[in-house]
């Protein structure tokens, strides 16, 4: 493979890129799968991220506090004002740009408690949602 095409090479460009300029090009370097799968270990490590923010115990406690959260953030008016931003400013609390994190990874769809479990557990099926 050339070196401009070596998908590790492009991993590192786009991580050095604001996150608006990578969302916008990422799509026209990277196959899909790719782009898959770097937007869902993204998922992955904001739902790591947010758990211990929610003041509840590890495991299934925090899983279930998570699906209701995130259930509310995606109903709620906050997220029909973010969910075109790649990413939200400074301003935002740490709680609501992972749960953004998360809303714009997982396509603006919610997550059961039992998935947010066994991708805390790090049990994700490779390739599965």
């Amino acid at each position: 493979m050339p070196e401009a095409l070596n998908p590790a090479r492009l991993d590192a460009i786009l991580g050095k890129l604001p996150p608006d300029d990578a969302a916008l090009i990422a799509p026209l370097l990277l196959p899909p799968w790719q782009l898959r799968a770097r937007r869902l270990a993204d998922r992955d490590a904001a739902i790591c991220a947010v758990l211990p923010l929610l003041g509840k115990p590890p495991g299934n406690p925090a899983a279930c506090e998570l699906e209701g959260v995130l259930r509310r953030y995606l109903a709620g008016h906050s997220w029909r004002l973010d969910r075109t931003l790649a990413e939200l400013s400074d301003d935002a609390t740490p709680l609501r740009r992972l749960l953004h994190r998360i809303a714009r990874a997982n396509e603006g769809k919610g997550l059961g408690w039992r998935q947010v479990s066994r991708i805390a557990a790090g049990e994700r099926t490779p390739g599965l949602s």
